[in-house]
């Protein structure tokens, strides 16, 4: 027995199903609307203008059809090309940083040693502020008592 085998797309994105006369349903519609909108200008055109304008004419109004059928890149219909182009244009750009230069982790490095011996320099401002605090204390306390003795001192005179 012979095993049946299917050919599948290498990028199961890329397959595109074809509706009528090997376009998609997508170019399908754009085409009757390129005819619906060609045909007619074509025709009341020339009554009212040189061949050459209408012709003109003609290309300006079904290019934006026309690319909307046929028009892709990278896999994407025209319209998600307008819209990523328009968030790159006009959006919010966030982008995240992929390198980091040898310099800056050095200078991280320089602003953590600092930041170190900063640190250690204002908790020795903090004991020392401590320390003066409670000779202050202690003093007040000394000078306290000693006013109280003055005055029994000079209660019993």
């Amino acid at each position: 027995m012979g095993v049946m085998r299917r050919s599948i797309p290498a990028e199961i994105k890329s397959f595109k199903e074809k509706f009528f006369f090997g376009l998609t349903v997508r170019q399908l519609v754009c085409g009757a609307g390129i005819l619906a909108l060609a045909v007619p200008t074509g025709i009341w055109g020339n009554k009212i203008m040189s061949q050459d304008t209408v012709g003109w004419l003609i290309i300006l109004e079904v290019a934006p059809l026309a690319a909307i059928g046929w028009a892709s890149y990278n896999d994407m219909p025209i319209e998600m090309i307008g819209k990523k182009a328009l968030a790159y244009y006009f959006g919010i750009q966030k982008r995240k940083l992929k390198y980091t230069p040898p310099e800056a982790t050095v200078h991280k490095e320089l602003i953590k040693l600092n930041l170190e011996a900063v640190t250690t320099e204002r908790h020795e401002e903090l004991r020392l502020e401590k320390e003066h605090l409670k000779l202050k204390k202690k003093a007040a306390k000394k000078n306290k008592k000693h006013k109280m003795s003055k005055k029994k001192e000079d209660e019993n005179i």
